[in-house]
């Protein structure tokens, strides 16, 4: 056990946002909890340089970040990954994200190569040009065992996959302890509304919010009292407000910037009635292949309406933590608030489908494919 140790590396990483990064880093301190050696290699996006330190500093595990110089960011990024091979000499490498699938080759070739497991998210293999697609495509042939994170992330897998690589579907999860830190508000009123509808994430066609928006006149007909808020970084802010604005729903919708620290989203969870999470497939391969978020309310108490036909299938327990919908069906959005609402008892049901997912339970399930029982391939 001692002589194991992995490196992370991950194209997301806290303190910037992206359900990848969170993952990733749930995944490191539950590693490093069960007694294992962890080092990260990872971005340092989306937060300054104070920021990122002090978050590094405080953390019980090394953390590396990749360096940054325009076009020549690809080689700095190999050359980093080289560096942690000669010095880490890790014994497993766990990627995640595309551009640290395609340095695989670069592990596979060096003297001391790890075992190589990737996560998949779901958008690698079909998201991006034609290259991008052939990349992910032949670099996961490097791979030793690959974990989808849902059954809908597998079915994405590219097609030309041998077939002798293993894969296990392991999904997402949370770390409890630590939102069980976070402030609550226990004064409802926060957010305007009743019901409060909450989505948190990025503004984008992938995260649903036109969904909810075009749903919200026929929700406004049967609670006349309803409010959407949409918090989060504005990447589409500028149509989602033209949405707002033809469908005259302005009255409806609010939207809020991004929270940091992320300790404060549980304000926002406890002020919500439900999560709304109509994450939408996109043309050119932008999917959910998960929904973290999803788990997050659910710990908090609040019910998830949820999109079918992608990830968020998995991340949802069809009655007992939110319910499955047609994202473009009003009328079944609507059903689905009203019947929530009626489950007196639902909070109950949500928490414990969150503890379900603690990454106490989940990283268990890694742990058989990163001890000395897997042979490992130099």
């Amino acid at each position: 056990m001692d002589s194991e140790h992995i490196l992370i590396v991950s194209s997301e990483f806290p303190p910037g946002p992206g359900g990848i990064g969170f993952q990733a880093y749930s995944l490191a301190v539950a590693l490093h909890r069960v007694g294992r050696r962890v080092t990260v290699l990872c971005n340092a996006d989306y937060a300054n340089a104070l920021q990122v330190s002090a978050f590094d500093t405080r953390e019980p595990f090394r953390i590396k970040r990749f360096r940054r110089n325009g076009r020549l960011t690809p080689l700095l990024r190999c050359l980093d990954l080289l560096q942690m091979l000669r010095e880490v000499r890790p014994t497993h490498a766990i990627v995640t994200g595309r551009f640290p699938i395609w340095m695989m080759p670069l592990m596979a070739m060096h003297r001391r190569g790890p075992v190589r497991h990737v996560i998949i998210h779901g958008h690698e293999g079909i998201l991006g040009t034609s290259f991008m697609r052939w990349m992910t495509a032949r670099t996961l042939r490097f791979a030793h065992q690959i974990y989808p994170v849902s059954q809908f992330s597998a079915g994405n897998l590219p097609p030309s996959l041998p077939r002798g690589i293993p894969v296990h579907i392991i999904p997402n999860g949370i770390d409890t302890a630590a939102l069980g830190k976070y402030p609550r508000d226990d004064i409802r009123g926060r957010l305007e509304g009743n019901p409060v509808l909450l989505t948190l994430g990025h503004t984008s066609p992938r995260k649903g919010q036109h969904r909810v928006i075009r749903a919200l006149p026929e929700l406004q007909r049967r609670f006349p009292d309803i409010r959407y808020h949409i918090v989060g970084r504005d990447v589409n802010n500028h149509g989602l407000k033209q949405l707002v604005s033809a469908l005259n729903v302005e009255h409806l919708v609010q939207f809020h910037p991004p929270v940091f620290p992320h300790e404060n989203l549980g304000l926002y969870y406890t002020s919500a009635d439900i999560f709304m999470l109509l994450s939408e497939n996109q043309p050119d391969g932008d999917v959910e292949g998960f929904g973290i978020v999803a788990l997050e309310a659910n710990f908090f108490g609040i019910p998830v309406i949820g999109a079918k036909d992608c990830g968020v299938e998995d991340a949802i327990s069809h009655g007992n933590s939110g319910c499955l919908v047609d994202g473009d069906d009003a009328q079944e959005i609507s059903d689905g608030v009203a019947f929530l609402l009626e489950q007196t008892d639902i909070r109950k049901s949500t928490v414990a489908w969150a503890l379900a997912h603690d990454w106490s339970q989940i990283v268990k399930r890694f742990l058989p494919y990163l001890g000395g029982s897997l042979r490992r391939i130099s």
